[in-house]
């Protein structure tokens, strides 16, 4: 026993422990080149742990990539986006069974989101699949103008009850044909004044709708709003299809207050087979400021989109 421990304390004063550093960060293009990510433009797929800690983003995907895959990762620490995607042209980027987390948390305004699927011209497809979210301080999945993009199987887990941020759990903008599918969004309720959203679809600026788009068996629970789907857009057919969601809410979090399971607007949408249970969204608990299902139009009240991450 004795030889043992003098084995072994001569092994670790050969080779003490290391302690890990944070990945260095390298300049991208987004911003003019002002921000900085751990993994930029990667050609390999990207996997294991990446501590983005001072970074802007964790994997950032610029300009000139057309392919591009994130699996099996651990991305934590940065300070505006765990996932960046920012292409121009054609391109398909996945991101699939990756853990993101503490994202933006200590960063002011509504920076903080795990994954930034936006690219800034030309068509970008692509799944967003299998990925466990929480601590980001905004938005969880925040897609805009994409074609036939699949966001399934995720958990995306908000803070609860804050004060902090106005947090999304899925937005997305503009677009069409999306799968948004068998997701499970939890806890996303504003003390400070704001709606909160777990699935808010909204149409955009300058006549830009979401066309195609399927919102369908997905688990929304303890969100202001369950799904939103705010996609006014006059004699243009939308056909969109909101269905065989459960979306429930046990209290009355929100400090408005207004909370409401399912609201839709749009043109030739499918509304079907939803389930909206709890007092968070009972008609008689709060009534004129809890509702189960809207579909007069217009949404009840018009929510405020989050700003772009800076």
């Amino acid at each position: 026993m004795q030889i043992r421990q003098l084995l072994l304390t001569a092994l670790l004063l050969l080779f003490p422990a290391i302690a890990y550093a944070a990945a260095p960060c390298f300049p991208t293009a987004e911003y003019g080149g002002g921000k900085t990510a751990a993994v930029v433009n990667p050609t390999a797929p990207v996997t294991g742990d990446i501590d983005a800690t001072d970074c802007d983003f964790g994997v950032y995907f610029g300009l000139a990539v057309t392919r591009g895959l994130v699996q099996n990762a651990k991305i934590h620490g940065a300070l505006t986006a765990g996932v960046a995607v920012r292409t121009q042209g054609d391109s398909s980027v996945d991101i699939v069974w990756t853990s993101i987390y503490d994202i933006g948390m200590d960063q002011p305004g509504d920076t903080g989101v795990a994954i930034w699927y936006a690219p800034l011209q030309g068509s970008l497809t692509g799944k967003i699949v299998g990925n466990y979210l929480s601590r980001y301080r905004s938005v969880g999945i925040w897609v805009a103008g994409t074609q036939a993009v699949q966001i399934t199987d995720n958990i995306v887990s908000g803070l609860g009850s804050t004060s902090i941020s106005v947090q999304y759990g899925i937005f997305m903008k503009r677009g069409t044909r999306a799968l948004i599918a068998r997701n499970t969004v939890i806890g996303h309720s504003s003390l400070g004044g704001g709606i909160a959203p777990g699935i808010y679809v909204e149409a955009g600026e300058k006549g830009d709708v979401v066309t195609d788009t399927e919102v369908t068996q997905n688990v929304a629970l303890n969100n202001d709003i369950g799904i939103a789907v705010d996609n006014a857009s006059g004699t243009t057919p939308t056909r969109n299809t909101i269905a065989d969601n459960h979306v429930a809410c046990d209290a009355v979090y929100n400090t408005v207050p207004y909370q409401i399971g399912i609201t839709v607007s749009g043109y030739r949408d499918k509304v079907v087979s939803n389930q909206v249970s709890g007092p968070g969204y009972d008609p008689e608990t709060l009534p004129g400021f809890t509702f189960d299902i809207d579909l007069t139009g217009a949404i009840a009240v018009k929510l405020k989109p989050p700003k772009l991450p800076r």
